[in-house]
């Protein structure tokens, strides 16, 4: 599940992410799949090992520069 301001999507992690659920919202696509295919492997490795910790992963992961 990705978080964009109060809006949840569930998104595959992959290459080529696609949006799972909720597929017409008003959200900038193109930084959420930037953001999902920048942190690929950390998510992929967070979410296939369960003792992974949380703030770990926090920590690692990269943010995606937005321009307003």
């Amino acid at each position: 599940m990705v978080r964009f301001n109060d809006i949840e999507l569930f998104v595959s992690i992959s290459d080529k992410p696609e949006i799972i659920d909720n597929p017409q919202v008003d959200v900038p696509m193109s930084e959420v799949m930037g953001w999902v295919k920048m942190n690929k492997e950390l998510l992929l490795e967070y979410w296939n090992d369960d003792l992974y910790p949380t703030s770990k992963m926090i920590k690692n992961i990269q943010k995606v520069e937005t321009v307003d």
